[in-house]
């Protein structure tokens, strides 16, 4: 008999036990993915946040345009002498699964090209064809995607992660 109640105490324990390590488990894993609200932004958000992130990168914001309810385009200057000029900053808001198509990258380098600028800055929380290296003379551009985008967000707004109005 006292066997039995060892033994039942023991498993008891040991449920504990493992209860116990898939908490802790499953806190480790909700804190390296992040909560689904740090992942899904609303329209309004995103637009909030690619101003702080592009004033975090210390451009000069000169002028934002609302293209649609889910684009915003900016032209932003950076001051600094040699790598400085104008960039025209293209966020667009879209379902994170979504895959920007080749078409939407080649209308930003057009758009670069035609106002003279000296770089252009695709944000999305998106993400990006793999045809972007085949696509030949493009105005020089950086690719923002939602992954990237939320690890700038986090170095240059980092308490936007958790105010968020």
């Amino acid at each position: 008999m006292a066997g039995i109640l060892i033994l039942v105490f023991a498993s008891v324990g040991i449920g504990f036990l493992l209860i116990f390590l898939l908490a802790l488990s499953d806190k480790k894993r909700r804190m390296t993915e992040g909560t689904p609200r740090d992942r899904n932004l609303t329209a309004a958000q995103f637009e909030k946040a690619c101003v702080l992130v592009v004033e975090g990168m210390k451009l000069e914001i000169e002028e934002i345009n609302r293209a649609s309810p889910d684009r915003l385009d900016m032209i932003a200057r950076n001051p600094t002498p040699i790598t400085g000029g104008q960039f025209l900053i293209h966020c667009l808001y879209v379902d994170p699964k979504q895959v920007i198509p080749a078409t939407q990258i080649i209308e930003l380098s057009n758009m670069v090209l035609q106002e003279r600028l000296s770089k252009g800055i695709f944000m999305t929380t998106g993400r990006f064809t793999g045809e972007i290296p085949t696509i030949g003379e493009l105005a020089p551009l950086e690719y923002i995607d939602g992954p990237a985008f939320q690890k700038l967000l986090a170095k240059y707004a980092p308490d936007y992660l958790v105010i968020r109005s």
